[in-house]
């Protein structure tokens, strides 16, 4: 008997296909790890999405004689319980001057007599290291 008539795998073989399996498992792994990490950011934004809007219709919902006496979180206040990983800020400024273009749309005239208020939120929130932002901005007139 011939020792190699021997049937079996060579070490080289055994060596090949190991490295081949784990380089498969190791792809797969890192799919669905950047899949859980797209989902988790999804989730923020969503989530980010809506606690702008909730501030935004607040502060549309408040009489605009006392939009800028209202307290709005000014800085970038962090909220509590739930969405303790999420911070708010709302910024109100008023335009009483437009520029050329802009007062012959809406005002016709030189000096706009019915000054806007523009209102902007911003929601900020991390995701692991990175810092994310989302915001929404809407104009804001005095009724007639």
């Amino acid at each position: 008997m011939n020792c190699f008539d021997k049937k079996g795998f060579t070490l080289i073989e055994i060596l090949l296909s190991t490295v081949l399996v784990v380089l498969g498992v190791v792809g797969v792994v890192n799919a669905v790890s950047s899949g859980l990490y797209a989902d988790k950011s999804v989730e923020g934004q969503s989530v980010a999405l809506n606690l702008a809007q909730e501030q935004m219709e607040a502060v549309k919902n408040t009489a605009y004689a006392n939009i800028n006496t209202t307290t709005f979180p000014t800085g970038l206040a962090p909220l509590t319980g739930a969405f303790s990983n999420y911070s708010r800020q709302v910024i109100l400024y008023t335009v009483t001057t437009w520029s050329p273009y802009v007062t012959t749309v809406y005002t016709g005239a030189g000096t706009n007599t019915n000054p806007v208020t523009v209102a902007t939120v911003y929601v900020s929130w991390a995701l692991g290291l990175v810092q994310n932002s989302v915001s929404l901005t809407t104009l804001l007139v005095q009724p007639s």
